[in-house]
């Protein structure tokens, strides 16, 4: 089995970081480029003309950047261990924008923390990685808040 490309995708959140050593040393392992996506998702809208479009640019500028600054920790991490990386900030629905990368980067395979919800707050809020892994173009490798995959 070879995999040429791994997508790991990250909200910074402690259960997703508990994925990032797993995608570092797959990669390591597998010679495979990887690539690190954050998501930014969409700033809810309150009623009409109650926030102007320069506010939702303000936003996605702000979280951008903000993104920048952790990935570029995480780029360094991998870079230092002979790694190839390169990382991507995109905007809209988490699930969505994993799924759309993972077919646009030709993924062989995507990691992704999950945050270990059960019963009704899992029906309540539903869950990034069981969307991703019900409807993902590859193999989805998914690691539990406490490192366990």
């Amino acid at each position: 089995m070879t995999i040429g490309r791994i997508l790991y995708a990250t909200d910074f959140s402690p259960a997703s970081l508990a994925a990032w050593p797993y995608a570092l040393e797959l990669a390591r392992v597998f010679k495979a480029e990887l690539v690190i996506l954050h998501v930014v998702p969409p700033l809810t809208a309150p009623p009409e003309g109650f926030f102007t479009r320069d506010v939702f640019s303000r936003y996605w500028e702000a979280a951008r950047e903000e993104a920048e600054g952790e990935l570029s920790k995480l780029l360094t991490q991998a870079e230092r261990e002979d790694i190839k990386v390169r990382s991507r900030v995109d905007k809209g629905r988490p699930a969505d924008q994993i799924l759309l990368a993972a077919a646009e980067e030709q993924a062989g395979l995507v990691v992704v923390g999950t945050a270990g919800r059960t019963g009704f707050r899992r029906v309540l809020l539903g869950s990034v990685a069981d969307e991703v892994v019900r409807l993902a173009p590859c193999p989805v490798l998914t690691v539990g808040p406490g490192g366990g995959a």
